[in-house]
């Protein structure tokens, strides 16, 4: 994975004079906050399909080794699952245009439609995900 973005978000986010920002550069910053977030959830999965793959404890592992929740670790997986499922959401993700809650809403979308309805959301989905990464689009705007 490229951390160009991360860096360079980082890098901007450490010259940040909150207490002299006006108020574009400090919705700026919080954009900035924003894209890390989902870049950090896509490195998050890949790690966690890394840990299942050495143990077979892999959820309760993870939210040892993060100080979470297992609810939480078990969201994790799946988004795992959701990503391997539809695969166009990777790349936002991964650059930081979605965060987890954008795979989130997916995943609950393909969880709640029926068979029927789930080709024609599969179908309509890559379109979406790019319209909804041009955009800047909240998790919400992914769904039907």
């Amino acid at each position: 994975m490229d951390l160009t973005g991360a860096h360079e978000i980082m890098g901007e986010l450490r010259h940040m004079n909150f207490a002299v920002a006006d108020q574009p550069a400090t919705l700026n910053a919080l954009r900035g906050v924003q894209r890390l977030r989902g870049i950090l959830d896509a490195i998050e999965i890949q790690a966690a399909r890394r840990l299942q793959e050495l143990t077979h404890h892999a959820p309760t592992e993870l939210a040892a080794a993060t100080q979470q929740t297992r609810h939480t670790a078990d969201r994790v997986y799946q988004r795992a699952a959701t990503l391997a499922t539809v695969p166009s959401l990777a790349e936002p993700l991964q650059t930081g245009h979605f965060q987890g809650a954008h795979v989130d809403t997916v995943t609950k979308i393909l969880r709640t439609i029926n068979d029927k309805h789930a080709a024609a959301f599969a179908a309509a989905l890559p379109e979406l995900v790019a319209s909804a990464t041009s955009s800047n689009a909240t998790p919400e705007t992914l769904s039907p």
